[in-house]
C-alpha cells in the first residue's frame, strides 16, 4: 500500500509510507532503501495478525529502524518497520545503532509471511515509482525517486 502519513507517524512529519506484504513463499530478506546512519532500533512486542490486515501495522510484533539520510547536504529521517505476520514469529534486524549503511544493503529479515514499511518524509519524495499490488524485489525495485533524481532512481 502507499499511504500519506503525518506528524503522528513514527516519521514525526508529513511523508509517505510504502507497505510491502511478503507472503509465505517470498524471500523475506530486507534491504536498506537508502544510504543512512542508524539512529535507533525499537523492538515492540505485539500480536500476530495477518500482515495484510490494516491493524497489523500498529498491533503486531515489530522492529522500527530510525535512520538519518543526508540528501543535498540536509538530514532527513527515514523509518523502516519490520512487521511480523500471522505465521511469522521472528524478526531479525542485522544492525546496530550508529552504524552506517548503504542503499541495498541487507538489514535483516522476517521469517515467513510478513510486512515491511518504508516511511519517507515529503521533502525526499519526488515520484513514487511503485503502485498498489505491484510485485517488488528487494534491492532491485525502485520504490521512489527524490525530487531532483531522474527516471533511473539513482542519487
Amino acid at each position: 500500500d502507499i499511504t500519506p502519513v503525518g506528524p503522528e507517524s513514527q516519521l514525526r512529519q508529513d511523508g509517505v509510507r510504502i507497505g510491502i506484504f511478503m507472503n509465505i513463499c517470498d524471500v523475506h530478506v530486507n534491504r536498506s532503501p537508502c544510504d543512512a546512519m542508524v539512529e535507533r532500533i525499537e523492538h515492540c512486542r505485539g500480536v500476530f495478525l495477518d500482515a495484510r490486515n490494516p491493524a497489523a501495522s500498529e498491533r503486531n510484533e515489530s522492529a522500527t529502524i530510525h535512520m538519518m539520510h543526508v540528501h543535498n547536504g540536509l538530514e532527513h529521517p527515514v523509518v523502516v518497520r519490520q512487521v511480523a505476520g500471522l505465521i511469522a514469529r521472528r524478526i531479525v534486524t542485522d544492525l546496530s545503532e550508529g552504524q552506517d549503511i548503504s542503499r541495498g544493503q541487507r538489514i535483516g529479515m522476517i521469517k515467513f509471511g510478513s510486512r515491511l514499511e518504508v516511511l519517507v518524509p515529503r521533502g525526499l519524495v519526488g515520484r513514487v515509482c511503485v503502485r498498489h499490488r505491484q510485485r517488488v524485489r528487494a534491492g532491485l525495485t525502485v520504490l521512489l525517486t527524490t525530487p531532483d533524481v531522474g527516471e533511473t532512481g539513482r542519487e
